[in-house]
């Protein structure tokens, strides 16, 4: 009975080594067909890669064309307003001029005399100079920047350090409320559910959110950043406001 049990599993012993060698032989084609293919896909993307690398100056070439084709019509369709507007600001001009000739006011000829013309992207401002500031700056005033032109009617209603409030007839529904800013402070802007977009002011980047009768633009100056928030007033009001702030110290 012994001997018959170990003839039995020498017998699958047996079987299992063939089985095994099986195993092995069909991995083994197995690895070397995977090995074979991944040659060919290498060769593949190292010729790809040379066809790319051939072409690479021609297609920026022809993409810098196209990038300088669209800044042309950019900076065209952004020049021919502003020129129509110079073009009418200098009719008005020499209007003006023929008026100062003829004043018989020797007051309203200076006043004539010391005419401003202020363009921007979004307005022409037209106006007749002063020579002293429009706007007084608080005592209380802690900021190197300060508005130079408000709407009319507009009264001081609060000052405290480097922000400003102004109400119209003693209402806050039609406001102007201003406040300089150094980087590291943190300003909280409540832009839910309000329309953004890119403004310029003074030459800096910054943004404009209107959201029902507020709006307020944001931007950044050197060391600095403000915020000018405007309500009851339209955009070009608000712009020209922003637009008008200047250095005082």
């Amino acid at each position: 009975m012994i001997k018959q049990n170990d003839n039995a599993n020498e017998q699958r012993s047996l079987q299992d080594r063939s089985f095994d060698l099986l195993g092995e032989m069909i991995l083994t084609k197995e690895t070397a067909e995977l090995m074979d293919s991944n040659s060919k896909e290498s060769d593949e993307n190292e010729e790809m890669t040379r066809f790319f690398q051939q072409r690479d100056s021609v297609f920026l070439k022809i993409l810098t064309k196209e990038m300088n084709k669209a800044k042309r019509r950019q900076m065209l369709q952004n020049l021919v307003p502003k020129v129509a507007r110079i073009a009418a600001v200098f009719v008005l001009v020499a209007f003006l001029s023929g008026t100062i000739a003829i004043a018989v006011s020797e007051n309203l000829r200076i006043q004539l005399g010391k005419l401003l013309i202020h363009t921007t992207e979004h307005y022409t401002e037209v106006k007749l100079g002063s020579t002293e500031d429009e706007i007084q700056v608080p005592d209380d005033w802690k900021g190197q920047y300060y508005l130079s032109w408000l709407p009319d009617e507009m009264e001081l209603v609060q000052c405290i350090g480097n922000e400003v409030m102004y109400w119209k007839d003693g209402s806050k529904e039609v406001s102007i409320d201003f406040g300089e800013f150094s980087l590291d402070t943190e300003v909280n802007i409540d832009t839910e559910d309000a329309t953004i977009k890119a403004v310029e002011i003074q030459g800096n980047s910054g943004y404009m959110m209107a959201k029902g009768k507020r709006i307020m633009i944001f931007w950044l100056s050197g060391e600095k950043h403000f915020l000018l928030t405007t309500r009851g007033f339209d955009e070009s009001t608000a712009f020209l406001t922003a637009e008008k702030i200047h250095k005082t110290q």
